[in-house]
């Protein structure tokens, strides 16, 4: 688990182009992925000066909030 800083616009490009798949996971779902579109959680992660951009092995997260996170994953 690493956070990708978000002055790192070269990688962040690099992610918003390879994740294509985007499922939500949110208290006000029970925490059941949910698919939505990529934009939405870039869109959170623009909003949210909390929100972080977290790179996992096979996926990424965009972790606004103990209650709320977007996995992102390549097609």
């Amino acid at each position: 688990m690493k956070t990708i800083p978000r002055n790192h616009k070269h990688k962040v490009a690099d992610i918003k182009k390879r994740a294509t798949r985007c499922v939500v996971k949110s208290l006000r779902n029970d925490f059941a992925a949910e698919e939505c579109a990529p934009s939405v959680a870039w869109a959170d992660l623009e909003r949210y000066d909390f929100a972080r951009l977290v790179e996992y092995t096979d996926k990424w997260n965009v972790n606004v909030h103990g209650n709320l996170w977007y996995e992102l994953r390549e097609a």
